[in-house]
């Protein structure tokens, strides 16, 4: 028998070619309700503010309704319509009781027409604090400085905890180099300030001092560190650390030129990045900008490096006729001179987007917000530099310049708001291109039609997970892919309620493959006879909906 499921389950909807944001929307009048209560054990919570977001990830303030927990803890409510929606109760000292490494504490509910569901109800508990103060090596306090935790699991293994929105401003120091973190759940905890060994982060924009990493208590072998034990409501004092001293850091200075004029280019963007080992090949690791621009000799400066080998690129934005591979260079123990960032001027691509099929008020407003993104593959790896898709044209055309050349692949995705088309297939004069096609160096693609659609289809599924239990912070997945197609596959998504129903909108008619993931705890790996667990079934989708259960069976030998 399966009641209120507590875990998390991302469904993947597999459609031909195209990505799809499942953003928050409009909260719609109905005749439905959703009520609950807000706890720490026996006792409500009263006063907490709860917030409503439609669509299946919701979290959008602007798109959000909100209410307060009475005396008795209980909110309700009241005339909604049959929807997806997420309810986050907005209690900061308190974890979520049932998923205690969660990054914020929310359930998701599919309710359905003139449905009054009760017992949404959200146990918590008491977070714990953690403070301390961040020294240099003189003893002066370490301002603006992050706090990194990561929680060691039951395995034995580390992973970083994120936490809740608020650790983004809580995880960083103050004028006095004190940081205080509170609504921590219950765990073991490794703390540490300073860069990273090896993992090829860099600072965008950040401190201007790079210190080695440091970890509790004031140790850089991270073999020595201590461990902080955090329990419910108590406060772990004096997590102090001291550093060593800052690392020297450097500038590398540099201009962006036309590979082929040898000309300067002013007032375009540029990134750099880490390189780091990746297999048998080095490549770009973390990599971002500043948001700066080069001045009208195509000069740029990025300072605040430390000792490792770095990339820097041309950072394309909407509207660039260029491309730039990274120009790769060495800080060692002083500034780098004279770096040159050869821009070459890219392909383009221009084509129209058509709806196949009908076309509603819904679908047409939609189609407005469609964007066109390209992805190429170079070596067998996908790239893309931050390209914002531009909007297509009221008409359906569509203009891309500055493309590198490769493999590529061209997709949709919304710009503002949820996604209810998927690829069909892709046409160059008449020929298939849904699979990618050859770019060139500096080639003119026209004639490019892409085929979008929506249907009518839904699929309203329940999971049932029987023989055994889905370990506290789990997650399942789930994925449905239409069968019988040629066309490449992107992916969608949605979540299971509070319940373990799920539902999958807007399908085009056709036979579709769902599968349900075993469950699996972020920074674990799931065993193989775990991974033998997963179920999948075929299901026909028409214009209307159908029904589907999934039953995953967690016991032994099975």
């Amino acid at each position: 028998m399966n009641s209120v499921l507590h875990f998390t389950l991302v469904i993947l909807l597999m459609v031909t070619g195209a990505t799809i944001f499942a953003q928050p929307r409009d909260i719609r009048p109905g005749n439905s309700s959703i009520s609950g209560r807000v706890a720490v054990g026996d006792k409500p919570l009263p006063g907490i503010s709860i917030s409503l977001s439609a669509g299946q990830f919701g979290g959008n303030s602007q798109k959000s309704m909100n209410t307060k927990t009475d005396a008795a803890g209980r909110y309700k409510f009241s005339g909604l319509a049959a929807d997806s929606y997420r309810l986050v109760p907005n209690a900061m000292a308190y974890v979520f009781e049932s998923d205690r490494m969660s990054n914020q504490p929310s359930k998701a509910v599919i309710l359905g027409e003139n449905e009054a569901l009760e017992n949404i109800d959200f146990s918590m508990t008491r977070g714990g604090v953690m403070t301390g103060k961040i020294t240099d090596a003189d003893g002066h306090p370490v301002i603006e400085q992050r706090v990194q935790l990561e929680v060691k699991q039951a395995n034995g293994q580390k992973s970083r905890y994120i936490g809740a929105m608020n650790f983004f401003q809580m995880g960083v120091t103050d004028d006095r180099g004190i940081y205080r973190i509170f609504g921590l759940p219950a765990g073991k905890y490794f703390v540490s300030v300073g860069d990273g060994k090896n993992n090829g982060s860099i600072s965008i924009g950040g401190n201007s001092k790079h210190y080695p990493q440091t970890f509790y208590p004031s140790v850089e072998n991270e073999a020595d560190a201590q461990i902080v034990e955090v329990t419910e409501g108590s406060e772990a004092l004096d997590i102090n650390i001291r550093l060593g001293k800052s690392k020297q850091t450097y500038e590398a200075r540099g201009r962006i030129i036309d590979a082929t004029t040898g000309q300067p280019l002013s007032g375009v963007e540029f990134g750099y990045g880490a390189m780091v080992k990746m297999g048998d090949r080095t490549r770009l690791g973390a990599y971002g900008n500043t948001g700066e621009r080069t001045n009208v000799k195509g000069e740029f400066r990025i300072s605040g490096l430390s000792s490792g080998t770095y990339g820097a690129f041309l950072q394309p934005d909407e509207g660039s006729e260029y491309y730039s591979e990274p120009a790769i260079f060495e800080i060692a123990d002083s500034d780098f001179n004279g770096l040159e960032v050869n821009a070459q001027r890219g392909a383009s691509i221009s084509g129209v987007v058509v709806i196949d099929g009908a076309v509603t008020p819904t679908s047409q407003a939609q189609f407005r917000n469609l964007g066109v993104f390209y992805n190429v593959q170079i070596n067998n790896a996908s790239t893309s530099m931050f390209r914002q898709p531009p909007t297509i044209n009221p008409d359906g055309t569509f203009h891309l310049k500055g493309l590198q050349p490769g493999k590529g692949m061209l997709g949709i995705q919304s710009v503002n708001g949820n996604n209810i088309f998927s690829v069909l297939r892709m046409e160059k004069d008449g020929v298939d291109i849904t699979r990618g096609f050859d770019v060139t160096t500096g080639a003119q693609i026209t004639g490019v039609k892409i085929i979008v659609g929506s249907g009518s289809g839904i699929i309203r599924g329940q999971v049932n997970i029987v023989g055994g239990t889905v370990p506290s912070g789990a997650r399942l997945g789930v994925s449905a892919r239409r069968l019988n197609s040629a066309n490449n596959m992107g992916f969608g998504g949605g979540q299971l309620d509070a319940r373990g129903r799920f539902v999958i909108e807007n399908l085009i008619p056709g036979e579709y493959e769902l599968s349900l993931n075993p469950p699996f705890v972020p920074g674990q790996q799931p065993s193989p006879a775990m991974m033998r667990k997963r179920v999948t079934q075929n299901v026909t989708v028409g214009n209307g909906e159908v029904s589907v259960t999934l039953t995953m069976d967690l016991s032994e030998g099975k």
